[in-house]
């Protein structure tokens, strides 16, 4: 049988029996050709004399095509560049570091003391601790300089940061595990250094020798029996170079830059298990010193531009900008993938990112385990961006561990078959979480206790992996692993009165504890059992076919319920409270493709569901953009990713946060909402997931779009979109295969011809839906009759690079040039307690004598009453309105609510370890100095005195001659509406951030 008949007879996910193995063996046409799926088949028409009609010299009519000499063209350095994160001022802080990374060994970079680092490593188990810092103070002159700029190359996989004539280009090599940091620009006789360094609670091995600096700590890990552990070790390219000890836990370079001015340091961090740190050192930076900067990085920049060559191109255009915004998180996704998935098992755990942390060892979650459902949008994503290599170390952390599954599996559930994969599993196979087991009959009442569905997903995700590459080697190692987990349901779902199988006593997702028949399980069985079925006959495995043959008539049907008076897809077949915000109810429809745009009931029953749901878009692991796609609500898939972008992407370099929060103070980066966005967009522009190809599938009339995904079959489609109409449809072959496809413009005639010559293949037709035949290394183009391919100029699809940061609302990709506080202005303080200790707010009368109003912090700014929360700052010695604040300067801050009123300190407080009360009062100074505070500034960029926009500062209160106390947040405040009581202290920070204040114009 060949693939064409193969996808005409199969219906969602279904194939009759022995489809598997002839589609494994299925030969592909002898010719490019069309046949029109209409009221019959109907024979190529004669090729008409075209030759010519694709070539790039076609007269413009109606816009542009990228499509030429049988293929589509991409200037991939500038549509990539495109999605640069720039740095208008210096990141000084780690939550605006920059990600760089070569797959195994990761590191953010920013500007705090000059320049910081922190490497991080994937298999520094079991609690993933870093490597160590690197800070370079010679670079303060850059990174403080007013002219200062940076940029993250995504295209070079490059850090580049310039100023005061210095420049700095910092990268992780693609070919071995150093961070290099090549430098230009330093006054040669100026002694330079760098530290590497740890922190309380590490006790590494210091080594200095030579010009060879390095920490080693190793670290056992008592439940596996294996040691692992953390190297350091940092030279330099310059003169004099020599390295020294300066205390348990900081080793030290000292060197004088080249005659020119250039220096480079690199700091290697391979994988280490112990043993001797000062070979193990030598080793790390083997070769660090030779070359060129330009040789030294040659083979870096091209890995990372042949990357960049062959994944998958989307350039989105809007007029709002919020299409090109989210195709910067897209390029994101990819580009953060590709630094970090290379090693041997994934290095996001929980959706963290914690190849790129920049605080120290901070981890949420646990460390050593992997969360599957915080994996899967990442594998998603990469099969259509042509990067499914990169699923390999996803892949490899449940074949490799698979003996040791079915060795618990049969330890925890005595009688069972094949094998049950915990949802939340460590690096070596272990289904333990926090000392208690997840795959077992009873107990072990936990969110994760009883999820069966992620080893039929992952077993579906490896049927999809073969799907888009063909690798036939890659489908017959993974058989094993598919094969135990069908025949693990085929035990857990025993056959009952009914006739049917059902699951007791399981886990809906995280949301439904002790559920019968839970939606992701039941549709799992109906995917599974016949595609499991159809390998095991392919395979000789009898025994196995034989028994999914039977069990497939068993399968029960989705269970359903009823939601606002409507019939839609149940969470399982019993009611139950929810534990979590997932939508167990719409995984039928991704990732298990059995509902989809399709008219009919099912369609209405899914789109029921969709707009029903319990919890839309809870958290940014949310799948609903996919969902809208595949349900083909096109408008949806714009709202959802615009909306979950505001919500949930927290931090400037383009990561989120599961559930939003300011970035201050928080301790992890997370990825996956830039996977969820990829496979969003991806899903919307093209779907082929049931054996009919859409193009476009679901894509937002506002944004127009050039794009290229891969296919099943791994076939590439090129689609370009202006104003809703699609204006190429192209297909590269890479097989000989057949598709089916929906006409891209409904009603309207269309035609195929062959993508290089413009030969004519087939009858026009409005047919609803067309069979195309490939041949491999061929391609095609369909087009509209009334304005054919020929009817548009050749333009390749370019771009140039971003010189800005993106807004998205008050979302960022990249930081703004700082803008100068001045007097005259109103402004927000916000409180870094926590890292979001409210905002500075007038809050209820007070009743100290003198007083206007109480202070405290409010959660949401002027959430209280009309500009509660806006100060205007005023000099309190004399500067004229516009002048900017400088650090040191006296001011005062006048509450903007009713007639204004001035912040004062007043009275005693009587909270612990503060000094006076504050409260404001209609005149400037109340007692001497009262209304007067020093503002001094703790971050800026540039160094030169000023107070900016997003500056954290201190403020002193000038009562005593400067003896009033710095301002502070100290304990939760009485007053409605509020967060913390407002005092002042003797320190500037009491607590972890209490006195320190973000300005915010």
């Amino acid at each position: 049988m060949r693939v064409s008949e193969v996808r005409e007879r199969r219906r969602g996910p279904f194939w009759p029996a022995g489809v598997v193995g002839r589609l494994r063996g299925a030969v592909g046409a002898s010719l490019v050709s069309v046949l029109v799926a209409a009221a019959g088949v109907v024979s190529p028409a004669s090729p008409s004399a075209a030759a010519g009609m694709m070539s790039r010299s076609a007269a413009a009519a109606d816009g542009t095509t990228a499509w030429s000499d049988g293929s589509f063209h991409v200037d991939a350095q500038g549509v990539v560049s495109r999605s640069d994160v720039v740095y208008g001022r210096a990141p000084v802080q780690p939550y605006q570091s920059a990600p760089l990374g070569n797959g195994t060994l990761g590191a953010s970079v920013w500007a705090a003391s000059g320049f910081t680092a922190q490497l991080n490593r994937g298999d520094t188990f079991p609690a993933l601790k870093s490597p160590g810092q690197v800070v370079i103070p010679g670079l303060a002159k850059m990174s403080g300089a007013a002219d200062y700029v940076g940029r993250l190359s995504l295209y070079d996989g490059q850090f580049v940061q310039s100023g005061a004539g210095m420049t700095a280009v910092s990268y992780v090599n693609a070919d071995s595990d150093q961070l290099v940091v090549e430098v230009t620009g330093a006054a040669p006789d100026v002694t330079q250094s760098v530290d590497v360094k740890l922190w309380t609670g590490r006790n590494p091995t210091a080594y200095a020798s030579g010009a060879v600096a390095a920490l080693g700590e190793g670290f056992d890990d008592v439940a596996s029996g294996q040691t692992f552990g953390s190297l350091a070790a940092a030279t330099a390219a310059g003169r004099a170079v020599s390295a020294t000890v300066v205390d348990a836990r900081t080793v030290r370079l000292s060197f004088k830059p080249r005659s020119d001015g250039s220096f480079r340091v690199v700091v290697g961090a391979p994988t280490y298990a112990g043993g001797a740190v000062g070979t193990a050192a030598v080793a790390a930076v083997a070769g660090a010193t030779s070359g060129t900067a330009a040789t030294f990085e040659a083979s870096h920049l091209q890995w990372w531009h042949a990357l960049w060559d062959r994944v998958s191109p989307m350039k989105i255009s809007s007029a709002d900008g919020s299409g090109e915004y989210l195709e910067n998180q897209r390029l994101l996704g990819l580009y953060t993938t590709a630094a970090s998935m290379r090693g041997p098992q994934p290095t996001s755990h929980g959706a963290v990112a914690n190849l790129f942390s920049s605080f120290q060892d901070s981890v949420d979650w646990s460390p050593e385990h992997y969360w599957h459902f915080n994996l899967r949008m990442q594998t998603s994503q990469n099969f259509a961006a042509n990067m499914a290599d990169f699923n390999a170390p996803y892949f490899g952390l449940y074949q490799n561990n698979l003996a040791t599954r079915k060795a618990q599996t049969a330890q925890l559930m005595p009688g069972s078959s094949g094998v049950c994969i915990p949802e939340v599993m460590r690096f070596d196979g272990s289904g333990d979480d926090h000392g208690l087991n997840q795959c077992v009959s009873s107990g072990n009442d936990t969110p994760v206790a009883r999820i069966l569905s992620t080893g039929p997903e992952i077993a579906y995700n490896m049927w999809r992996q073969y799907l888009f590459t063909r690798d036939e080697s890659f489908l017959d190692a993974s058989y094993p692993f598919m094969a135990d987990v069908v025949r693990f349901y085929l035990w857990r779902a025993p056959v009952a009165a009914d006739g049917k199988r059902h699951i007791l006593d399981a886990n809906s997702l995280e949301t439904q504890w002790h559920a019968t028949d839970p939606a992701p399980d039941v549709a799992a069985m109906k995917v599974l059992f016949p595609l499991v079925r159809d390998l095991a006959a392919d395979r000789g495995d009898t025994t196995l076919a034989g028994q999914l043959t039977h069990a497939i008539p068993q399968i029960p049907e989705l269970p359903k319920t009823t939601r606002n008076g409507k019939t839609v897809l149940a969470w399982s077949a019993t009611s139950g409270i929810a534990h979590n915000k997932q939508n167990p109810d719409l995984e039928s429809v991704w990732p298990w493709n059995l509902y989809g745009d399709r008219p009919g009931p099912d369609h209405t029953l899914a789109g029921d569901t969709f707009i029903n749901r319990v919890y839309p878009q809870a958290y940014d692991w949310g799948m609903d953009a996919t969902w809208a796609a595949r349900l083909g609500r096109n408008e949806d898939v714009k709202n959802l990713l615009v909306q979950g972008t505001k919500d949930y992407q927290t931090f400037p370099n383009g990561f989120s946060r599961y559930e939003g929060a300011a970035p201050e103070g928080q301790t992890s980066f997370y990825n996956e909402w830039q996977w969820v966005v990829s496979t969003g967009l991806q899903e919307a522009l093209v779907q082929n997931y049931d054996g009919l190809l859409r193009v476009p599938a679901a894509w937002p009339a506002g944004w127009d779009v050039d794009g290229a995904l891969r296919i099943e079959g791994g076939h590439r489609v090129s689609v370009q979109v202006r104003a809703g109409t699609p204006t190429l449809v192209g297909i590269e072959a890479a097989r000989d295969d057949t598709l089916r496809m929906r006409n891209p413009w409904k009603d309207q005639q269309i035609q195929v011809r062959d993508g290089a010559t413009g030969a004519v293949l087939g009858a026009p037709t409005t047919a609803t839906a067309i069979t195309i035949h490939l041949t491999k290394g061929t391609s095609v183009v369909v087009e509209r009759t009334s304005a054919p391919l020929s009817s548009f100029a050749y333009a390749p699809v370019s771009g140039t690079a971003a010189i800005t940061a993106k807004h998205l609302g008050t979302r960022t990709i990249g930081l703004d040039q700082a803008a100068d506080l001045t007097y005259g202005s109103n402004i927000l303080l916000q409180n870094q307690s926590g890292g979001d200790g409210g905002y500075l707010d007038a809050n209820g009368l007070s009743t100290q004598p003198g007083a206007s109003y109480d202070v405290s912090t409010s959660q949401i700014p002027n959430s209280r009453g009309p500009a509660t929360s806006v100060w205007k700052v005023a000099s309190a010695t004399g500067r004229a309105n516009g002048t900017p604040v400088e650090s040191g300067d006296v001011i005062y801050l006048i509450n903007q609510y009713g007639s204004g009123t001035y912040l004062d300190v007043n009275g005693y407080s009587t909270q612990s370890g503060a000094k006076y009360d504050v409260s404001t009062t209609a005149t400037k100074d109340r007692g001497p100095g009262t209304g007067k505070w020093h503002i001094f500034g703790a971050t800026s960029s540039p160094t030169d005195g000023h107070i900016r926009n997003d500056d954290i500062v201190h403020l002193l209160n000038d009562y005593g001659t400067a003896n009033g106390g710095f301002l502070d947040v100290n304990g939760h405040s009485t007053q409605p509406g509020a967060k913390y009581d407002v005092s002042t202290t003797a320190t500037k920070d009491r607590g972890p951030g209490t006195g320190s204040w973000r300005v915010l114009g």
